[in-house]
């Protein structure tokens, strides 16, 4: 339902970057590609799985997203 698609909106956000909306919109546009890949060549619960394996990954290499940017903090 509902939740289902508010986590794969959080995901397509987390990818893209937050705050781009070109980010967003392309994280989107990945997660689906990938998602639909994936449930025709495998099964549909190991394309779910991998859209958050590769989230995880994408954000241990590049924290900010594809296309967001890293602000530094002064404390």
């Amino acid at each position: 339902g509902g939740l289902g698609l508010a986590v794969y909106g959080f995901a397509a956000v987390s990818i893209g970057g937050f705050g781009s909306f070109a980010g967003t919109l392309l994280g989107g546009l990945f997660i689906g590609l990938v998602q639909a890949f994936l449930t025709r060549y495998l099964n549909v619960d190991w394309a779910t799985i991998s859209v958050f394996a590769i989230l995880c990954l994408l954000l241990v290499a590049k924290p900010g997203g594809l296309l967001g940017q890293r602000q530094l903090r002064a404390v």
